[in-house]
């Protein structure tokens, strides 16, 4: 999910859990300073404060509190772990809309997801003139794995 990530990227990432993906995205070179995560969970954001030390947590909720607390140039990607399929649609719209908003023109989601298709409904990829292309997928995890690059429609 990390590989198009580049390190001059300024990158958010959503529902880092324990760490898994941002660990990943340090290791790609990605520095502390240009990403931050954001974590609704309490407890999982004191973790990934204290075993990512110069990392800038937010602990806030994706879906409906604003990202007010994202500051500088405009983001070049979101990763998200977010478990779409159990949010509600306008949980997973609040998501989008906030993600979206952010973005740089060129900019890119990537949401990781299990099973074969696309957790964002296509009237609302349509809704929000986004689309959505598989960039992995991994058949032989129970349940298999995916992962999404979720872009702006051309024109």
């Amino acid at each position: 999910m990390t590989k198009d990530i580049a390190a001059s990227d300024r990158v958010v990432e959503l529902g880092p859990g324990t760490g898994v993906f941002t660990h990943a995205l340090l290791a790609r070179g990605v520095p502390p300073s240009r990403l931050t995560v954001v974590e609704a969970n309490p407890e999982f954001a004191d973790l990934l404060n204290t075993r990512f030390r110069d990392l800038h947590v937010v602990c806030a909720d994706a879906a409906t509190d604003s990202w007010q607390l994202i500051d500088g140039p405009e983001i070049d990607a979101v990763i998200s772990g977010l478990p779409l399929l159990s949010m509600s649609v306008d949980a997973v719209t609040g998501v989008l809309e906030t993600a979206v908003s952010v973005l740089r023109p060129q900019g890119r989601l990537y949401q990781f997801t299990y099973g074969p298709t696309c957790p964002i409904r296509p009237n609302l990829l349509a809704a929000l003139r986004l689309r959505a292309t598989r960039i992995g997928w991994t058949p032989r995890n129970l349940p298999p794995a995916s992962v999404y690059r979720i872009e702006r429609r051309p024109g």
